[in-house]
């Protein structure tokens, strides 16, 4: 075996040192994907899409469109400001409207 790592040296410590940067990439990739929930109730905002908002305040597809006065299948890309430009509102007034929507399906879903 040491004649094998003798032999072989310059082989054994690219292979250390090829290991030890994947243990390092490896737990920067796992404190990455521990912390993607920041976006947990993000503050709705005109750049948002709907399933965003959705996905972000953890409310069903099928509430978001009801909240949002849409029909399903949806909107697909369009932004909050695009749906509230098509119904004739504000952006404020619209995220507005969201807010209390979503705080109305909560207190629907606590009881």
């Amino acid at each position: 075996m040491r004649r094998l790592l003798r032999e072989n040296s310059l082989l054994v410590l690219a292979f250390a040192l090829l290991l030890g940067l994947a243990v390092f990439f490896a737990v920067g990739a796992f404190r990455h994907a521990r912390n993607l929930d920041i976006a947990i109730e993000q503050p709705v905002a005109s750049w948002m899409t709907p399933r965003y908002v959705a996905l972000s305040w953890d409310v069903p597809r099928e509430a978001m469109m009801e909240i949002l006065g849409l029909e399903p299948p949806g909107p697909g890309r369009r932004t909050l400001a695009d749906i509230a430009a098509e119904k004739g509102i504000s952006v404020e007034e619209y995220i507005t409207l969201i807010k209390a929507g979503i705080a109305a399906f909560r207190a629907g879903r606590d009881e």
